[in-house]
């Protein structure tokens, strides 16, 4: 069982390996599933409309306070939560996660 944010992070690279032309199988088409069984569905339809917008950027890493899609500086009081680890960038839409806590979970 994934967590939110491990599940949103695979389903944007599945999503970027469709995008990139890559053929589909029965796998890919499983793992897209058991990714969004893992998600709320406002979080998947958000996603969806930012992959139209922005692409690879639709979800993006806080570093050093900062949302890298648009480089704005976000105050740790004013992260905008919409799921477990994951937030939204105030200005510019994208779906942040904490790169720190990436890290922690790969590790």
């Amino acid at each position: 069982m994934l967590g939110p944010l491990e599940a949103l992070i695979r389903l944007h690279e599945l999503r970027m390996q469709e995008t990139d032309g890559r053929k589909q199988s029965h796998r890919y088409e499983s793992e897209v599933e058991r990714c969004k069984l893992e998600l709320p569905p406002q979080l998947i339809d958000r996603h969806e409309y930012l992959m139209k917008r922005y692409g690879a950027g639709a979800i993006v890493a806080i570093k050093n306070g900062c949302c890298t899609g648009c480089h704005v500086q976000i105050p740790s009081a004013r992260k905008n939560k919409i799921d477990e680890n994951i937030y939204a960038c105030e200005h510019c839409g994208r779906l942040l996660y904490d790169e720190a806590r990436v890290y922690d979970l790969v590790a």
